[in-house]
């Protein structure tokens, strides 16, 4: 682990490290990522590495039509810098 973190941290991230990715999921599991959604966290899985711990984004706001739109005008515009820009930005705070 890099940096401080207080123990209940250190606690989620050595309990997220042993997550198993989906479909496996164990009810000890399922209640710990139930928990974490309790909290605004969401479990996201991606093959070869950990998984990683993301804030749950707002349930009222239609972001994939909107985002979609974004990238579209972007690209329609040649606006390709722009574009990974928004790309790295939503990525980092997702």
């Amino acid at each position: 682990m890099d940096g401080a973190a207080t123990l209940s941290e250190a606690v989620v991230r050595e309990a997220l490290a042993i997550t198993a990715s989906p479909p496996v999921k164990p009810a000890e599991q399922e209640r710990f990522v139930c928990g974490l959604a309790l909290d605004g966290f969401v479990v996201k899985w991606s093959e070869g590495s950990v998984p990683l711990l993301r804030a749950m984004l707002a349930k009222d706001v239609d972001l994939p039509e909107a985002d979609d739109e974004v990238h579209q005008l972007l690209k329609h515009f040649g606006f390709d810098v722009s574009r990974e820009h928004l790309d790295q930005a939503i990525e980092a705070h997702t």
